[in-house]
Parts: structure tokens; C-alpha cells; sequence
């Protein structure tokens, strides 16, 4: 085994490490919230997950996706630093107006379905900034490929929320936001303490400081459409039927989609860990795709053996929570939701090689956005339940991953030219 493969495999196990670290306490903290929250609430926090998504768009024009490919040059990362402290403050100003606009036009409370559960509009505001800026620190210090501290941004928020929230006498939806929200803001100070160097004056090169800037936003501008139309998806998705269906179905949505996005963070762990050596490396050579390829297969056979079983383990977790709805926990909608996850698995797979170039990168948002753009006229034209909504992400899945394959049928991994 060579160097780099060796370095590749170390690399990647500090990073489960860490995420290990975040699944234990994050299957807590959502099991916590699911027994203690009614179902309404419960329901209305699935929403704002959704809504946190596209309010962390708008809070970093998704400026962490080019960061990896930034940091990667190791004499521009001063004046990367500088362009992103400017580009916070722009975009924060600019998100502080419109979530403003929005609270006074009632178009916030609008998404709930007129739901009494509906959180104070300060509170969600504080919630959606320090969720988005978690996540920037994230992709910044990953970037970076400072392990220690991208370890610590990850699985602190998760750990400090569950002992905050269990804590708490009474716990309230208002209350979990608030609780969630300090931890977050917890964890980027220390992060930010620990790396004051960050903004540091002199670090700053004015000569690189236009050229960084305009290539970030130049960058990451091919994703903003794609990915906003990937949120509003969820978000409209929710709504609907929580509008149609009520919030036990919305419920059903929220809890599956909890368990799977703690199973899928692991997945995440693992691109997040790879992508930089992939972008800093000109080459790739066999063994290391080979790596890389197997364990996204045997990531994929694990992910689709547990959910398929959910027939057999579900049943327990539903006696657990016997005061919920019988109707939250559906087996089917699992194995759906293990067949979504494995077709994105492959198609990260195949995304962190195209990050490489920027013709290709095109294509790929565009195809991204045309399958978004399509579940999003069906969700408008036709009344779906969860089930079916599951159903038809599969389909438009698929469609995306085969003309994914046709497109970049050609794309090699041994030299620059992805």
C-alpha cells in the first residue's frame, strides 16, 4: 500500500472518529426531542430543518463548497480568510433584511400551516444563523484539514444540546430552538478563539484579495440555483402535506428523516475527508479509487441491510414511543429512504472527482437542477402523500444518476482533466 493510501485511510478514520463521536449523541438528542415534543411541534421542527437549509444559502451563498478547492492552494489561504470574514458580514446584513421583511409580511408563520407551534421569530432567526454559521466553520476548518477543531465543531453542538435539553424541566419547541442555538454558538467561539490567527491583519494579501473574491462567488454561483432549488423541495414538500395530511404524516417525514441524516452524516464525514486529497492531488491513482469505491459500496450494503430490516427493529422503537401515532412509524417509508441515500453515495462519489473541473461542474448542476426543477412542478401539480413523495425522489433520482453517468462516461481519474 502506497504513502498517500496509507495517509488516505488515516485521514478518513479520524474523521468517523469525530463523526462516531456526533451519530452516538445526535440519535439521542432526536430521540429526546421526538418523546418530549408533541406531535405538532415535532412536525413544525421538521419544517424548520428545511427552512434552515435555504436560510444558510442565503447566509453563505454556499461560499463553503469552494473553499475546499481554495484551501487546497496552500499561498491563497490568508487571503481566503479575509474574503470570507467580508463576505459574512455582506450576506448577514442582506439575510437580516429579508428574514425581517418576511416576519412582518407573515410569510414565516405562513409555512406552519397555521400550526400554534409556531416558534417566536427572534428565536428562529438566531436558530438559522448559528445553524448556518456551524456549518461554514465546518467546511472552513475541513478545508483547512485541521482535524482536531473540525472534530471539535462537529461533535460538540450535539453533546452540549443533548445535556442542555435534558436538563430542561419543560421543554418546549421554543425552547429546544434556544437551547440548540447557544450550543452552536458555543462551539464556533471556541473554534473561533482557537483560531484568531483567522483574521488576523497582516495575514491579508490586497493583491489576491479581488481575484479570491471574485473567484469564490464565481465559483459557488453554479450551485446557489441547484441547491436552492434542492431545499425548496423539502420545504415545499412539508408544507404540503402538512397543509394535505396533517402533522403526523409531517411527523413520520421528520423522524425518518432524523435517523437517516445522523446514518448519512457518516457518509458525509467520509466525502468531506476525501475531497481535499482528491482536489489537491493532480492525480489519482488505481488503488486509491478503488478505496475510495469500496467503501461507498460497503457503506451502501450496510446502509440498505439496516433500513430494509426496519420491518423487524421498528416495531420496538414504536413500543418505545407508545404514546405516538401508530402512523409515524412505517417501515416502507425506510427502505425508500435507503434506496434515495445510496443513489446520492454514488453520486458524491462521483461529484468530489468533478469538483476538479469547472466545465464539468456545470453539466452536473445543471442536470442537479433540472431534476430539482422537475419534483418541484410535480409537488405543485399533484397532491402527494409521504410515500409517494419518497417514490418520486427515487425516480427522479435514478433519472439523475444514469444521465450523470452518460454525461461523464469519460471522465478519468488519473489526470487533470476532472
Amino acid at each position: 500500500m502506497t504513502f498517500r493510501s496509507n495517509r488516505l485511510v488515516h485521514t478518513v478514520s479520524f474523521y468517523l472518529i469525530f463523526q462516531g463521536i456526533k451519530v452516538a449523541t445526535s440519535i439521542f438528542l432526536f430521540l429526546l426531542l421526538f418523546q418530549r415534543l408533541s406531535v405538532p411541534e415535532y412536525a413544525v421542527y421538521g419544517i424548520i430543518q428545511s427552512l434552515a437549509m435555504i436560510a444558510s444559502l442565503l447566509l453563505t451563498m454556499n461560499t463553503e463548497a469552494s473553499a475546499q478547492k481554495l484551501y487546497s492552494k496552500t499561498k491563497l489561504r490568508s487571503t481566503v480568510n479575509a474574503v470570507f470574514a467580508l463576505a459574512c458580514l455582506g450576506l448577514f446584513a442582506t439575510y437580516t433584511f429579508i428574514f425581517v421583511a418576511a416576519a412582518e409580511l407573515g410569510l414565516v408563520t405562513k409555512l406552519f400551516s397555521g400550526e400554534n407551534a409556531v416558534p417566536k421569530p427572534f428565536i428562529l432567526f438566531a436558530y438559522t444563523c448559528t445553524f448556518s454559521y456551524l456549518n461554514l466553520a465546518a467546511s472552513i476548518l475541513n478545508a483547512q484539514r485541521n482535524t482536531a477543531d473540525y472534530g471539535l465543531v462537529t461533535s460538540l453542538p450535539p453533546a452540549t444540546s443533548l445535556l442542555g435539553c435534558f436538563l430542561v424541566e419543560t421543554l418546549s419547541l421554543d425552547v429546544v430552538l434556544v437551547v440548540i442555538s447557544l450550543s452552536n454558538l458555543f462551539a464556533i467561539s471556541v473554534v473561533f478563539l482557537r483560531n484568531t490567527s483567522f483574521l488576523a491583519p497582516c495575514a491579508y494579501s490586497k493583491k489576491r484579495l479581488k481575484f479570491v473574491f471574485y473567484y469564490l462567488f464565481g465559483y459557488t454561483s453554479l450551485s446557489i440555483p441547484t441547491l436552492g432549488a434542492k431545499y425548496s423541495v423539502d420545504l415545499i414538500a412539508r408544507t404540503f402535506i402538512l397543509s394535505n395530511f396533517g402533522s403526523t404524516a409531517v411527523a413520520a417525514l421528520t423522524f425518518s428523516s432524523s435517523l437517516f441524516s445522523v446514518v448519512r452524516s457518516a457518509e458525509q464525514a467520509f466525502f468531506k475527508a476525501v475531497t481535499p486529497i482528491i482536489l489537491a492531488n493532480s492525480e489519482i491513482n488505481a488503488e486509491e479509487d478503488r478505496q475510495i469505491l469500496r467503501m461507498v459500496i460497503f457503506q451502501s450494503v450496510i446502509t440498505l441491510t439496516i433500513f430494509s430490516l426496519a420491518v423487524f427493529w421498528l416495531p420496538y422503537v414504536a413500543d418505545f414511543f407508545e404514546e405516538k401515532p401508530s402512523e409515524i412509524f412505517v417501515p416502507l417509508i425506510y427502505f425508500l429512504m435507503s434506496l434515495i441515500a445510496v443513489t446520492s453515495f454514488f453520486k458524491n462519489h462521483i461529484l468530489a472527482y468533478i469538483k476538479r473541473n469547472l466545465k464539468y461542474l456545470r453539466r452536473y448542476y445543471g442536470l442537479t437542477l433540472a431534476q430539482h426543477l422537475f419534483v418541484i412542478l410535480i409537488l405543485c401539480l399533484l397532491t402527494l402523500d409521504v410515500v409517494e413523495f419518497l417514490l418520486l425522489q427515487i425516480v427522479a433520482g435514478l433519472f439523475h444518476l444514469i444521465a450523470t453517468l452518460l454525461v461523464f462516461r469519460r471522465l478519468t481519474y488519473r489526470n487533470g482533466n476532472a
